[in-house]
């Protein structure tokens, strides 16, 4: 069976520039550590299975929400400051993630089609999305740290910022 690969930095900020509607960048970084996430959004399979999984510090958590329904940049500061996101960031930032799972749908070998990919048993669909607070469960924490192919980003938002992002997959 094959395997998933864990999505190039340039084709990550593609799907996040064509959905915010500006510029995106993502480069390769030190990792992020997982209690530093502010959401966790996991992907699973038709079986209920993990497939992949993003985390993101609460800047880039933030910056996204706020890029995706022109929310003035200022607001997403006023929130990395005050430590958590509100429910308007949180929800946008959810759906920044559920456009992005098409990313975990490609094995990296050509051009396939949703039918191939879903036989193989690779096609993953948004499943849970937590927010940080409440704490993150150490369970969700021991299970990603096992995942075999992880990718670790510095995202910047043209006119929003910056963030980390952690990406991995099974």
């Amino acid at each position: 069976m094959q395997k998933r690969k864990p999505p190039l930095p340039d084709d990550i900020a593609k799907v996040l520039a064509d959905l915010l509607g500006r510029a995106v960048t993502a480069k390769a970084s030190a990792p992020l550590a997982e209690s530093r996430a502010a959401v966790f959004a996991l992907f699973g399979d038709k079986s209920g299975s993990l497939g992949a999984a993003v985390a993101c510090d609460l800047a880039a958590a933030a910056n996204l929400g706020a890029a995706l329904s022109m929310i003035p940049p200022s607001r997403a500061q006023e929130v990395v400051r005050a430590g958590a996101l509100d429910a308007t960031l949180a929800e946008n930032v959810r759906e920044v993630f559920n456009v992005a799972s098409g990313l975990f749908n490609f094995t990296g070998v050509g051009h396939q089609t949703d039918a191939q990919l879903g036989a193989a048993g690779l096609t993953v669909s948004l499943t849970k999305f937590l927010t940080v607070p409440p704490a993150v469960p150490p369970p969700l924490v021991a299970m990603l740290k096992k995942c075999p192919g992880r990718v670790d980003l510095d995202l910047a938002i043209t006119g929003y910022g910056a963030g980390k992002i952690a990406i991995y997959v099974v």
